[in-house]
């Protein structure tokens, strides 16, 4: 992961902290941090959330999925890191499960 200066990455700590509450949207970047017990902060992932197009869904499953399955309410997200453009489609409860399975406070999540 690319080195950033602490500055920055305290500028992503004070982002508002993502909870079982917070919304999932279009164009969502969701950022975990890790703070070591001299209170440096180095960053875990970067992580941009949008909406899986068609191409998607085939590349993802090598089968189309029917829109049926995937529109309903917009539970599925394409999760993409930006470090190394690995991506996953997800529902709503797995980003949650996964943004939030960290309970050790030297772990802050954070989006915009």
């Amino acid at each position: 992961m690319k080195k950033y200066t602490q500055e920055y990455l305290k500028s992503l700590a004070d982002f508002p902290k993502f909870t079982k509450d917070t919304p999932i949207f279009d164009g969502m970047r969701i950022y975990s941090l890790f703070v070591d017990d001299d209170g440096e902060l180095d960053l875990i992932a970067d992580e941009i959330i949008t909406a899986p197009t068609d191409d998607d869904w085939y590349d993802y499953n090598e089968e189309l999925y029917s829109e049926e399955l995937w529109d309903t309410e917009g539970i599925f997200w394409k999760v993409e890191d930006q470090e190394d453009k690995g991506w996953n489609i997800l529902s709503v409860n797995e980003i949650f499960r996964d943004e939030l399975s960290q309970k050790n406070p030297h772990f802050i999540v954070t989006y915009n």
